[in-house]
């Protein structure tokens, strides 16, 4: 490939959705295959019979639902249908195929954010100047009612009409730039709908091509095609790179890279196909093919590999998706709670309505207990499974459940490997076991259940009932080490069993809705203790943490304007009208609190999630519609971000006084924070539901950006929680909700939850990657820390970086972000054009040497084996460099600290490069003109990168240029060379003649050592004009004597 220095202008042109030539010359070019639309390329199948894309788990009572989080957004239902069979498209005529497509003008007959729309049989196209969005026309919609909160360009579609839409948009690209039409076409579009004059649209422009001006930096975008299928090219110009353009999809249920080299996107009705990329650059008008294509880079998102420009294969940096399976049979599964124990194994609850959830043999319930699917709080049976640690299999899987429904909503694992689970059930024959504190159901609509699991899953050690007779549900649990349980929930039966000499033995409010707190003995025989926790308003308990000494705290939500908080608390009064989230801690006695505080602004808040650490200090999840809610100084996001509500987190000191930290989380829309988790270290991991296409993520996380309708979220703050170790997304492309996270002790992250989505990003090897059936299933995933603890640990760190740790003693995340700015390079280095600087940093824990290899961009040097690995420690460069692999463009060095790296390059000692030029004074028009060049280096270094330029002149067109090395003299400034013939040919491109010549040596008497240029044009001058050309030389060594570095001649026309 011709380099970026010569000045070449670069393409990147799309092929089967896209295919195409280009005129210009010297251009690197991407062509992408077309998209059929509707031609016999691609034949799209009608979809399977599917379920809503909006389904969800049932809607709860006001009451039933206090305190916990919310059901997912409004969605709106899309499907896709067929395009033409392949004997349809046959029986077109061929002359169909041949027409330009049509691109018009938007003169106000669709929405106003589209520039430029295209009709075709069976679709529109809209280009948007963020997107292009393809409609594929549909059948009548069977969902009414939906809100669409995305973009619909097209107005006038009919509301009773799905489309399905597939939306390519340019992620990170400039949000406004210049969208016109090219090629203007005879036609004019003509629209006269209803009677009304003023909403007619006539006269219409349409053009054969659209064109993107600096899409993104140094690079245009067109569109052209014809009938059968579009196509668009990339134009990247000289300077800029196409490792900046990154394509996103929507509507698309997975996407991937065949073994051809084809992008592939799977939609509801059939794969969508766009051939390999077709990479070539034009040099001297012949057409040279370059490596290049596809790359995934990550959930929805597709960049372009080009053999000159990559610095490295794609790389997951950040967490690690260790596993991810879906878990679930043909009906709905929900996944709320989720444990871990030390080896790694997880525990996960939740409830089915699948008569073939994936059960294990020589489990407690193997079989569907049964359900009516008419109780308020889900349906079917509870289930408890336990996943190995590589999440590739059953430990054991079993129902839990009577013939009503039940619900599984907090887990909890000691240390022998017992579940305990807590959650709800109307069935009057929930399997309890003999000496259970209450075997039999209490009455109303629910009671809340405990159940201890033997290890094996075989068996019960215990389970029992916990409720009066109206409605009570449990919705969190823990257990201590010595085996108590503790479990919270929601309560409105006045003959709730509370204990004597308990906080609050009688229900607080007049309508009874409250939480309540009850700590079971080991065996589950009897209550330790049990209260009642509320005040004059509706209160729940949502989650419950217990500390060491048996300190057990507690969140949820309260509407009670009386509800008990301590003196000296951080907020003794409610915030607002609506809710607060609260957070309580009682003594080990349960009769009193040893804290209590309101935590919340001026509107709604519930606390959904709790954790502590081994200090004392609480954590606390949730989510908040107020602006004002307490946040800290210095917390990574201590202002509301707009939209409807965001997560926060909240962490409490011992007494529960004063926050050490707070901050809201979340994008423009609309977040939840549904689970908490904090390891040894202080580091807060959450679970969050996001609408949210902003919310905030890390650079290279698994999966950096919104999958679609709704996502799960993971993030990890760390200790101060004024900065995000990782954030990732985690979903596909319907809803997806985490609502429970659980940590091991080397950092995996563990999280449950469910989703809608068929692409949801399963690993190879998980338990189930494919999606069970129903409206959706539970999923399970294991985020790991991309730098465990170990020995010899390599770890790619981004950005082309792979850094080795001699020993990790503690894991944590590795990264590599870059930087154009940096301290200034030592004396006689350089740095790359465009300048990179590497921030590496780790949260891990690890002792030295370590070593580090960055792959860098070879484009960005003169002279790639002159390059250093430099490391900035105490103030100052230290080139710490081991090695150098010029033809895998790797540097390495060994450091014991890890602070900026940068690579720069030596710059070779000075030298006085000298040219002179020499033609005929006169010569004829329409006869050839040739020049001699001469080119020696005076010294005293040896020059190395040795370039001659020449522009051709005006009035002249160019025949042949040549260059020798051989014999100089240099006489008065003037140089003289003799050539050997026949020379090496010189470059031409855009009207430059470029002769790369490379190493000289200095010139002297003894060694007359130089080289000789022969330049040859024709004389399209008229009689009388004068013909002026300048020859240039340059160098890679820096010139003390610029004086000497460029020589013209003149020559009249005759």
């Amino acid at each position: 490939m011709v380099s970026r220095k010569q000045g070449k202008e670069s393409i990147v042109k799309n092929g089967s959705l896209f295919r195409g030539s280009v005129a210009s010359v010297s251009a690197l070019v991407l062509i992408f295959p077309a998209l059929s639309l509707g031609g016999p390329t691609t034949t799209i199948q009608p979809p399977a019979a599917r379920t809503s894309a909006t389904s969800r788990p049932p809607a709860e009572n006001a009451a039933d639902r206090a305190g916990e989080p919310l059901a997912p957004f409004d969605r709106v239902e899309v499907g896709l249908t067929p395009e033409l069979s392949r004997d349809a498209a046959a029986r077109r005529p061929a002359v169909y195929g041949k027409l330009p497509l049509i691109f018009e003008a938007n003169r106000g007959q669709t929405d106003s954010r589209v520039k430029f729309l295209s009709r075709g049989n069976g679709y529109t196209l809209f280009l948007t100047a963020t997107e292009t969005v393809l409609a594929l026309a549909g059948r009548r919609s069977s969902v009414a009612g939906n809100r669409f909160r995305g973009p619909r360009p097209d107005a006038t579609m009919p509301a009773e009409t799905e489309s399905g839409l597939v939306r390519m948009q340019f992620i990170g690209a400039n949000p406004e730039p210049s969208v016109t039409g090219l090629e203007e076409l005879p036609g004019k579009a003509n629209y006269f709908i209803g009677r009304d004059p003023t909403k007619w649209r006539t006269n219409v422009p349409t053009y054969a091509r659209v064109e993107y001006r600096d899409i993104y930096p140094g690079v245009n975008l067109v569109y052209f095609g014809d009938q059968r299928q579009l196509e668009y090219d990339f134009v990247v110009r000289p300077g800029a790179s196409p490792e900046a353009i990154t394509l996103g999809f929507q509507g698309a249920d997975k996407l991937e890279v065949d073994a051809q080299g084809d992008l592939v996107l799977h939609t509801a009705v059939g794969a969508i196909r766009q051939r390999r990329p077709f990479v070539y650059q034009e040099v001297g008008g012949a057409r040279r093919e370059i490596a290049g294509g596809y790359v995934l880079r990550g959930a929805g998102r597709v960049g372009f590999q080009v053999a000159a420009y990559d610095r490295s294969q794609p790389l997951v940096i950040d967490p690690v998706l260790s596993y991810a399976t879906y878990l679930g049979g043909s009906r709905n599964d929900n996944a709320f709670g989720i444990a871990v124990d030390a080896s790694g194994n997880a525990y996960v609850t939740g409830y089915t309505v699948s008569t073939d959830f994936p059960t294990t043999a020589g489990a407690f319930q193997p079989t569907f207990g049964g359900g009516t699917g008419t109780a308020l709080f889900g349906t079917g049976d509870a289930f408890v499974a336990k996943l190995n640690a590589t999440g590739s299999g059953l430990v054991y899987s079993t129902y839990l459940g009577g013939s009503g429904d039940e619900g599984g909503y907090g887990i909890a694992v000691d240390a022998s490997g017992n579940a305990y689970v807590a959650g709800i059930t109307d069935s009057t024959d929930f399997p309890t076991t003999a000496g259970a504190f209450q075997p039999t159901f209490g009455g109303g609509s629910g009671d809340a259940f405990v159940t201890k699991l033997a290890p094996t899953g075989s068996a019960l050690a215990y389970s029992t009932y916990v409720g009066g007779s109206a409605l009570d549900r449990a919705r969190g649990i823990a257990v201590d080490a010595l085996g108590n349980a503790y479990v919270t929930g929601l309560t409105v039966s006045t003959d709730f069993p509370t204990t004597a000499g308990a906080f609050q033995t009688g229900c607080p409010g007049p309508s009874c809705g409250a939480g309540f707190v009850t700590k079971l003995n080991p065996p589950g025989t009897t209550l330790v203790y049990s209260t009642y926790l509320g005040g004059n308003n509706s209160t729940g308990g949502t989650a419950i943490a217990v500390d060491a000494v048996g300190n057990a705290s507690v969140t949820g939500s309260t509407a009670a304007t009386d509800f008990p908080t301590t003196a000296g608390a951080l907020q003794t009064s409610i915030g607002g009208p609506a809710t607060d989230a609260y957070e309580t801690t009682l003594n080990p006695t349960g009769s009193g609190l040893i804290y209590s505080t309101y935590l919340g602004g001026t509107d709604e808040e519930d606390g959904f999630a709790i954790a502590g650490d081994a200090s004392g200090n609480v954590y606390v999840t949730g989510r908040t519609r107020s602006t004002n809610f307490p946040t800290t100084a210095g917390a990574f996001q201590p202002t509301f971000g707009g939209g409807i509500e965001h997560a926060f987190v909240t962490k409490l000191n011992p007494t529960s006084s004063a926050v050490a930290y707070s901050t809201f989380l979340g994008g423009s829309f609309a977040e939840q924070g549904t689970g908490i988790v904090v390891d040894a270290s202080g580091n807060a991991y959450v679970a969050v539901r996001t609408e949210s296409t902003d919310f905030p993520t890390t650079a290279g996380a698994f999966q950096p950006t919104f999958g679609g309708s709704e996502d799960a979220a993971v993030t990890e703050l760390n200790p101060s929680g004024s900065a995000l170790v990782y954030s990732a997304y985690l979903g596909g492309s319907n809803s997806d909700v985490a609502y429970g996270i659980a940590v091991d002790a080397s950092g995996d992250a563990y999280v449950a939850g469910i989703t809608a989505s068929a692409n949801f990003p399963t690993t190879a090897g998980a338990f189930q990657t494919t999606r069970g059936g129903g409206d959706f299933d539970a999923f399970v995933a294991k985020v790991s820390p991309n730098t465990p603890a170990g020995t010899n640990v390599s770890v790619s760190a981004g950005n082309g970086v792979t850094v080795t740790f001699t020993a990790v003693a503690s894991p944590g995340e590795t990264a590599a972000p870059t930087s154009s700015t940096g301290p200034t390079p030592p004396a006689g280095f350089t740095v790359g054009t465009p300048p990179t600087y590497y921030n590496i940093q780790t949260t891990a824990t690890y002792g030295p040497p370590v070593s580090v290899c960055i792959t860098y961009n070879p484009a960005q040097f003169g002279d790639p084996s002159m390059l250093h690995l430099f490391h900035f420690e105490n103030n100052a460069w230290v080139d710490v460099t081991t090695s150098i692999d010029t033809s895998k463009h790797v540097i390495c060095g060994t450091v014991n600290s890890l602070s900026p790296f940068a690579i720069f390059q030596k710059l070779p000692p000075p030298t006085d490069m000298a040219i002179s030029k020499g033609g005929p004074s006169r010569v004829s028009s329409g006869s050839n003109l040739t020049y001699g060049i001469g080119v020696v280096n005076l010294g005293p270094n040896t020059a190395s990168g040795v370039v001659v330029t020449d522009r051709v002149p005006a009035g002249t067109s160019f025949v042949s240029a040549q260059f020798a090395k051989g014999s100089c003299t240099v006489s008065g400034g003037t140089v003289s060379c003799t050539m050997s013939q026949p020379g090496t040919p010189c470059a031409f491109s855009n009207g430059t003649v470029t002769c790369d010549i490379g190493t000289l040596s200095p010139y002297t008497p003894a060694n007359p050592a130089g080289a000789g240029v022969q330049l040859v044009v024709n004389v399209t001058a008229p009689r009388g004009a004068t013909i002026t050309n300048t020859a240039t030389v340059s160098a890679s060594n820096p010139d003390p004597n610029q004086a000497n570095d460029s020589s013209t001649a003149t020559t009249s026309v005759r």
